[in-house]
């Protein structure tokens, strides 16, 4: 099932895991990452301290990875227009771009 529900699903039977640790990988920091092979996501220290509002949109985010598989570059270009290349930094600035309009339209 795809879509709202399906996303709604996905959270719903995933293994959520918590870390007191804070990725960091120069300007960028990684707030939950998704693992699709073990439909699991790690939220980090970082997501306990924001609002419920950013809370739900990073777990939109992570759970587009676990729903439909797409990359960070993928749910960047889909959401910006723009396109994203390979490298570990391009993957950062792919994922926050995504996020940025999380942020902007899923209020």
């Amino acid at each position: 099932m795809r879509g709202f529900q399906g996303l709604t699903r996905t959270l719903d039977n995933a293994t959520f895991n918590s870390s007191s640790t804070t990725p960091q990988n120069g300007e960028f920091i990684t707030v939950a990452q998704a693992f699709p092979e073990t439909q699991s996501i790690t939220l980090y220290a970082p997501y306990f301290g924001k609002s419920r509002t950013a809370q739900g949109q990073t777990l939109i985010h992570e759970a587009m990875h676990l729903l439909f598989g797409f990359s960070d570059q993928q749910l960047g270009t889909a959401s910006t227009g723009n396109s994203f290349g390979t490298s570990e930094q391009d993957r950062l600035r792919a994922s926050a771009a995504f996020q940025k309009q999380l942020e902007k339209n899923c209020k």
